[in-house]
């Protein structure tokens, strides 16, 4: 048919590497957070507080670890409707149009799940050393807003990666349902 603006050994190498980036966006978030929670922590003054800070790092390491292996299949599954019809090298259904189009909402969406776990479960261990709940509050506070700045980001380089199949997907125009963030939803985000 050959209908399709990429070849698909294009979008398979565009598709690896939007999986790099997307992987490194959240790992930079992750970084980002860290660092602001080891200024909003400061250096452990006492063993008390080095042995809180021994046990939260042990949580966040156990939890990426869980995170990373639930992530590649959740990704796939999500993926799942495109990379159908692509591989086929026909047009999408309006189903699937529908599906390709809402990519990058549901890889943000994914993306913010594991975020808010984050904070869940960070959140949770540092009650346990700080039962007044201030510092606990930063704590979420902070990898929520670091989560939410990466998964802007992850729904910008999904959406981009995969323009090429929007082209193809909405050549027949929108499918029914399908929604997107517009241009004023667009610059209030950035």
């Amino acid at each position: 048919m050959n209908s399709l603006p990429i070849s698909i050994a294009a979008f398979r190498r565009r598709h690896r590497w939007l999986v790099l980036q997307v992987a490194a966006a959240n790992f930079f978030g992750a970084a980002v957070v860290t660092v602001y929670l080891s200024f909003l922590y400061g250096a452990p003054v006492n063993a008390q507080s080095a042995h809180d800070l021994h046990v939260s790092m042990g949580v966040v390491g156990a939890y990426l670890a869980l995170v990373f292996l639930i992530s590649i299949r959740v990704t796939r599954q999500l993926a799942r409707p495109t990379g159908y019809w692509f591989d086929q090298d026909r047009l999408p259904t309006e189903t699937e149009a529908a599906a390709t189009l809402a990519q990058p909402r549901r890889q943000a969406a994914a993306s913010f799940c594991y975020w808010a776990g984050a904070a869940t479960a960070n959140g949770a261990v540092n009650y346990g050393f700080d039962s007044s709940g201030a510092q606990t509050f930063r704590v979420v506070v902070g990898i929520t807003l670091g989560g939410l700045t990466t998964c802007f980001l992850v729904y910008l380089l999904v959406e981009r990666a995969l323009r090429p199949l929007f082209a193809v997907a909405l050549r027949d125009g929108p499918p029914a349902g399908a929604r997107g963030l517009g241009i004023r939803r667009r610059l209030l985000l950035s």
